[in-house]
Order: structure tokens, then sequence, then C-alpha cells
């Protein structure tokens, strides 16, 4: 790479934030930024990085997509991939479906819990290019939310996307809201599935 690149002397790799804009770049540019992702060495930053790229991946050729779901998925510390898969959730539009399919078992292995379900939230733009098989999983992940606040969060988004659920998964979701331990959490998620 060229030193004198304009993506070299504008910005620091660790804080790549290009959803507005990547369209604008040529595809040289646009790979540029991969490398540059890729590049990186230490795990939190590489995992930011990668995040960060997920809702460009539409900008991206195929390769370079395979490049950086790969990488994220072979992050060794779950957290770091938990937040590299976190952000890359916003590209499931534009996956295969083998890559969809690698996406949705990494957000089902996060190992945080609270993480796992602000993930499972950030899915619901993303639910109608899910398999109704994947999307079952999802629901029962978010079920699968044991803390009230952690479920309560995970109901509610996805109940946001209800519309996108068949009349089984929403079943689904009204018996995890009526689950809820809390009584003023459980009103929340119910009335949310109103």
């Amino acid at each position: 790479m060229d030193r004198a690149s304009p993506l070299r002397s504008g910005f620091a790799p660790a804080k790549i934030s290009l959803a507005s804009g990547m369209s604008g770049i040529s595809t040289g540019a646009r790979a540029e930024v991969v490398e540059l992702a890729l590049a990186i060495q230490q795990p939190q930053h590489r995992a930011t990085a990668l995040a960060g790229l997920g809702p460009v991946l539409d900008h991206l050729d195929k390769t370079d997509t395979a490049r950086l779901l790969d990488d994220a998925l072979q992050l060794p510390d779950p957290l770091h991939k938990g937040k590299a898969v976190s952000g890359l959730v916003a590209g499931i539009p534009h996956l295969q479906r083998a890559q969809r399919e690698a996406v949705v078992r990494a957000v089902l292995n996060i190992p945080s819990r609270s993480q796992r379900a602000e993930t499972l939230a950030a899915m619901v733009p993303v639910l109608v290019h899910l398999d109704p098989e994947q999307r079952g999983r999802v629901i029962d992940a978010a079920r699968g939310c044991d803390r009230g606040l952690e479920q309560l969060k995970a109901v509610l988004v996805l109940a946001a996307g209800r519309s996108q659920l068949n009349p089984d998964q929403l079943e689904s979701l009204a018996f995890a809201a009526r689950a809820i331990r809390d009584q003023a959490t459980q009103l929340a998620a119910r009335i949310s599935l109103i």
C-alpha cells in the first residue's frame, strides 16, 4: 500500500466506521479498507473494525466479504468474536446461505449473555433474510435469555420484527414474556407483543 494513500493518512484503522461514504470510494480503496481491518494486530481493535464493516458488506466484493467473515469467526477470544459478529449481523442480507448460517451459529454461541441479547436485538432488521428454521433458533435464543432485563431486551426487539415471524414464533415470544419473573418487566414485554 502506498503510504500517501488517503485511507492511510485519514484515520485510525481501529476506529473504522464507514457506513456512510463507502459507496463513494473506488473498488481498490474498498479493498484497501478490508486490508487495513485485517491487518490490525490487537484482537479487540480488530473486532471493532470488523464489526464496523458489517453495514457496508453490500459494497464489498464476495471475496472480501468472505475474508472478513472468516476472520471474525476465527477470532480466538469469544468476547472479541462476539463483538465482531454482532456488527457483521447488519450485513446478513448480503451473505450467502452458508455464511448466514455461520453468523447465526456464532450469535447463538456468544458467551456473554448481555452481548448475545444485544446481538439478537440487532438481528430484527435482518430476520426476513433468514430461513424459517434459522429464525426459529433466534427466537428460541431470545426466549433463553434468562435474566429479566436481557430477556426483555430480546423479546422487545424481536417483537418489533413480529411481521416477519410466523404464529408459532409469536406464541413462543408471548410464552417467554409471560415467564419473565419481574412483573414490570413482564408487563413491558407483553405490551410489546400486542
